[in-house]
């Protein structure tokens, strides 16, 4: 009675551990690619990926220091490497995002130092004229004419140029502002593309370990299970051989 007992008490722990190494499934819902100016949202998403697989980590550390069953950790890194793949999924569309930008910016910082260099031979090609024929005065103008309605007209004209060098030199500056705004937003969004580039090169090799994690608690789980069904085999032939004897 008492082997018939240890047997059946074997059988319920196979059926159970068998119950347990059933394969689980769940929806793994992609995240999509965000416009331009919701990086706010992408910057929660992610947020919330790296939350989970913290949560997750400290989980298994619980389940470790409870000394729950090796199939209940195989459940939790796969999880944990489902989070981290997404999450390495979401930092490239944010990397190619921010590359984008930065692409986009510096076409800005290249027609503007265009711009710029425009504005400023048009200035150079003015001050060089006054410097040849200086810059007459209005007294001087009004005497040098030969009527009054030429006079007029050369005061008008020079008004003009005034004008004119006046707006040339107010573009340049407005330019040149333009152009500093264009090249600090590059580096931000430099220094955010290679902070994205480290966490993913960091996510990437923590997504390694734990695989290499999840294959050896498999292997393990497998072995234990070829163990169980090898003593099974054995109690089984043990009990053909007794009832031989009877």
């Amino acid at each position: 009675p008492e082997r018939l007992m240890s047997i059946k008490s074997f059988l319920f722990r196979y059926v159970l551990l068998t119950l347990l190494l059933m394969p689980l499934s769940g929806d793994d819902k992609k995240s999509s690619v965000e416009i331009q100016r919701d990086i706010d949202s992408r910057n929660v998403e992610l947020q919330s990926l790296r939350n989970e697989i913290k949560n997750i980590e400290e989980k298994l550390i619980r389940k470790n220091k409870e000394a729950i069953s090796n199939t209940e950790i195989l459940i939790n890194l796969g999880n944990k490497i489902s989070l981290t793949e997404k999450l390495i999924r979401s930092l490239h569309r944010e990397e190619q995002h921010i590359s984008n930008i930065i692409h986009n910016t510096q076409t800005q910082i290249v027609e503007k130092e265009n711009q710029w260099k425009k504005l400023k031979r048009q200035l150079t090609q003015r001050l060089q004229y006054l410097y040849i024929h200086g810059r007459p005065g209005l007294l001087k103008t009004v005497l040098s004419s030969e009527d009054w309605n030429s006079a007029i007209y050369r005061i008008k004209y020079l008004n003009i140029l005034a004008k004119h060098e006046k707006k040339l030199r107010k573009n340049m500056k407005e330019t040149l502002v333009l152009l500093e705004k264009e090249k600090a937003k590059r580096l931000i969004d430099l220094n955010r593309k290679s902070v994205l580039l480290s966490e993913k090169k960091n996510e990437n090799i923590r997504l390694e370990k734990d695989k290499k994690e999840h294959k050896e608690v498999l292997s393990f789980i497998k072995e234990a299970k070829h163990k169980l069904e090898l003593n099974r085999t054995q109690k089984n032939q043990m009990i053909m051989e007794m009832e031989q004897l009877i």
